[in-house]
Parts: structure tokens; C-alpha cells; sequence
């Protein structure tokens, strides 16, 4: 799969004089291979600001899937003029393509359903209550929803709670 990958960078200078180094991007596979390598020299007055965009089409992305979620790691980094470490963020991302095509939604070109719920915070005599002022015994309902929401494999749960100062029930 074909992928693009856009990152802006915003970098203050807090220091007491001008800062001379570089910004760069590093994206990582599941193995560690480098995916993408790009780099930009900077040059930042005291108490100023610099920004950065890099984009880039990636020819071959494993892409993220609910069955299959193929993750890369993103790193992003600050050095000094000498290439000495200044700052750096990592984060994990994923590729993946979502549209919608002849009414029904694809994800990565092929057709997905997804499951999912109305979830209301009400229990027979309970009343619109929220779960942490259930009375103990009934406390077990939330986690017991849970686990079957998982095992039913539900990709989405829309929950509605009380308003604001209703009243909720009490034994």
C-alpha cells in the first residue's frame, strides 16, 4: 500500500543565545527498520521560534487494520550544531485509507461493518444512575458489560448518561 506522511514541527528557543542545529523526522517499522529519514538545519534566535513541515509519499506501508494493526514509530528530534542530542518525541502511528464508496465504508480498499450499541446508564428500578453510586452488589453490571462488549467484538458504544444535578437512585 502507498501512504503519505505529514509532520509539522514548531521549535521555541529558550536559551540565552542563537540556537544552530537541525530538526529531523524518523519513521520506524515493527522491526526497526528505518521507513523514512528526512532533516532540515535550523537556525533559531534567542527567545524565537522556527517551523518545519515535512511530507513524503511512502511506496511500500503495511497498513493498520483492526486484524492486522501494523504500527511504526515515529520520532522527531532536535540537535545541536555538533549533532549532540537537544530534545526528542516518539509517538506510534499507523497508515490505513477509510472511504466511502457505493453506501457502504471501506477501510483500506475492502468493505468493513462495524458493531456497535446505544449504551444507557439505566437499570430497571435503578433509574438513570451512574455506576459508581450503585448500590455494591449491582457494581458488577459495568464490568460484566464490558467483558461482553468484548467478546461480542462491538467496534463502537455510544453512551448516554444523567444531566447534570439529576437525581440518581439510592438504596
Amino acid at each position: 500500500m502507498k501512504g503519505s506522511l505529514s509532520v509539522r514541527m514548531r521549535v521555541r528557543n529558550s536559551g540565552q543565545h542563537r540556537s544552530v542545529g537541525a530538526l529531523s523526522i524518523n519513521l520506524f517499522d515493527a522491526e526497526g527498520r528505518v521507513s523514512l529519514s528526512r532533516s532540515s538545519r535550523v537556525s533559531i534566535p534567542q527567545g524565537g521560534t522556527t517551523q518545519r513541515r515535512f511530507k513524503a509519499a511512502l511506496s511500500r506501508i503495511e497498513p493498520w487494520s483492526p486484524e492486522s494493526p501494523a504500527l511504526y514509530r515515529l520520532e522527531a528530534s532536535l540537535v545541536d550544531r555538533d549533532g549532540g542530542p537537544v530534545d526528542l518525541c516518539s509517538e506510534t502511528c499507523g497508515f490505513r485509507s477509510i472511504r466511502a464508496a457505493d453506501g457502504r465504508l471501506l477501510l483500506n480498499g475492502a468493505p468493513i461493518f462495524l458493531k456497535g450499541f446505544n449504551r444507557h446508564e439505566q437499570y430497571g428500578d435503578l433509574g438513570t444512575t451512574d455506576p459508581d453510586e450503585w448500590p455494591a452488589n449491582l457494581r458488577c453490571f459495568g464490568v460484566v458489560d464490558r467483558h461482553r462488549n468484548k467478546k461480542r467484538a462491538y467496534d463502537a458504544m455510544r453512551a448516554c448518561y444523567a444531566q447534570e444535578g439529576a437525581k440518581t437512585a439510592r438504596r
